[in-house]
């Protein structure tokens, strides 16, 4: 069988062909002997057949975030495959699954000397999935604080990120990384030095200025001047 894969603006099903035609197509198929795509299965992932690896790889680097494809396990349905939630829908009984892209080489060993750390067992990966989320371990409930809270829009990010440490607390660790205000004054300051005083970061660490040194001094052109 083919694998179909339809268009969104069109709605059309249209077959994908075996070989690639282009570069950029032969490049596709390339990179699905590293990357290899899985659908969730009970309480374990079932990797996709290679062709439709092909095809999810492809509708990926469309960087379109909603496409529909038809698989080789079911090739007379249509599913909608959601990158930026990371599911599949089955559009004729509605039936969601979670999926994932990963990679069959390890990307450590591109970059380190270091040996892969030992894979996790069973009883590892299921010891951590009963902790539980990890920003919530030791703590008895959510608790956003009131600025949160008062915004429904943070509250959904919010519950969306515990969302996904849930799923994922069995395998993977979660780190976050936050700007405060003196990170983004930081951000300030070393965007002045480099546009006034071609100050460039490659080369040194950036300094900071502080306020008293520039009191007398109400603007740019001044500071320059001087």
């Amino acid at each position: 069988g083919k694998t179909k894969s339809i268009n969104d603006e069109e709605k059309q099903p249209t077959n994908m062909p075996r070989k690639p035609a282009t570069k950029a197509a032969a490049a596709a198929v390339i990179d699905s002997s590293i990357i290899v795509w899985e659908w969730e299965k009970g309480n374990g992932w079932q990797k996709y057949e290679k062709e439709d690896c092909e095809a999810l790889e492809k509708a990926f680097n469309s960087k379109k975030n909603i496409v529909r494809l038809r698989f080789t396990f079911a090739q007379d349905v249509d599913y909608e495959v959601n990158f930026a939630e990371s599911t599949q829908k089955n559009l004729a009984s509605s039936k969601v699954r979670k999926i994932r892209r990963s990679s069959t080489h390890s990307t450590w060993k591109g970059d380190s000397k270091v040996p892969d750390p030992p894979e996790l067992t069973a009883d590892e990966i299921k010891a951590q999935a009963a902790l539980g989320t990890q920003s919530m371990r030791n703590w008895p409930k959510a608790d956003f604080g009131p600025a949160v809270n008062g915004n429904p829009h943070a509250k959904r990010c919010f519950q969306q990120m515990l969302a996904n440490e849930r799923r994922y607390a069995g395998e993977w660790a979660v780190f976050y990384h936050s700007y405060n205000n003196p990170a983004l004054l930081y951000e300030i300051q070393a965007a002045i030095a480099a546009v006034l005083f071609r100050f460039k970061s490659t080369y040194a660490a950036l300094p900071r200025l502080t306020r008293g040194c520039f009191s007398e001094l109400p603007d740019a052109p001044t500071i320059l001047a001087q």
